[in-house]
């Protein structure tokens, strides 16, 4: 979403981010309003101010965006931002746990959702993303773990009181049950047809007749006395 060869400015929320490289111009915004003449005027600003042409791009970036707009957000100049941004020379990245914590009307705008596949199911080492337009998925994207990163994210679960449990004894667990299961439904179905393990079935002989009694033959409807 930053692949430009000019000079960009990045206008963002996120404590810490650090600009990407000379190219980028990185601004974090404490307050910020998206109402349309006010971001207009504050966008002429920011280009006047960091000497950027019309044709350079500004990258917003709102993190937990669904405090700035949730679904009952009824404000409609900031609809109107949202309409027309492409005309300001701007891109707007906003992320959020789950689209339906925004309001409809602003994500039916949006051309892209990147959705980053949960690491419980991912037992690979690397970050999984998948791209939809228009509710059709075109593509997925897998990024290798930047250590760095991902040591800045352990120390804050670590901080936050959170534990992240280690992926590896979920697969080692998940192989084991499945090899019991498995030693279990070969005994099941396969052992027995072959008569391997477990106890022979015992078969009884007829009694022989008695010699006091002789055997008859059982007629229906006959009664035999004698």
């Amino acid at each position: 979403m930053l692949d430009t060869s000019g000079r960009f400015l990045v206008l963002h929320n996120i404590e810490g981010l650090a600009p990407l490289d000379n190219r980028c111009i990185s601004i974090n915004w404490v307050s910020i309003d998206f109402n349309a003449q006010a971001m207009q005027e504050r966008l002429k600003s920011l280009r006047s101010e960091y000497h950027l042409q019309d044709s350079d791009l500004i990258h917003i970036y709102v993190d937990e965006a669904q405090r700035f707009f949730p679904p009952d957000l009824k404000d409609a100049d900031i609809f109107y931002f949202f309409d027309y941004h492409r005309h300001y020379g701007v891109n707007i990245t906003l992320i959020t746990q789950h689209e339906k914590k925004l309001t409809f009307k602003i994500t039916s705008l949006a051309e892209v959702e990147i959705r980053a596949v949960s690491s419980r199911i991912n037992p690979f080492g690397s970050f999984v993303y998948k791209l939809s337009s228009g509710g059709e998925q075109y593509a997925t994207e897998r990024l290798s773990k930047d250590k760095a990163v991902f040591a800045l994210y352990k120390s804050f679960q670590a901080g936050s009181g959170t534990v992240k449990k280690s992926r590896f004894r979920y697969i080692v667990l998940a192989i084991l049950v499945l090899a019991v299961v498995a030693w279990f439904i070969f005994f099941k179905f396969f052992a027995e047809s072959f008569g391997i393990g477990g106890e022979q079935p015992v078969r009884e002989l007829p009694k022989a007749p008695t010699a006091d009694k002789p055997l008859l033959p059982s007629i229906p409807g006959t009664l035999l006395s004698g």
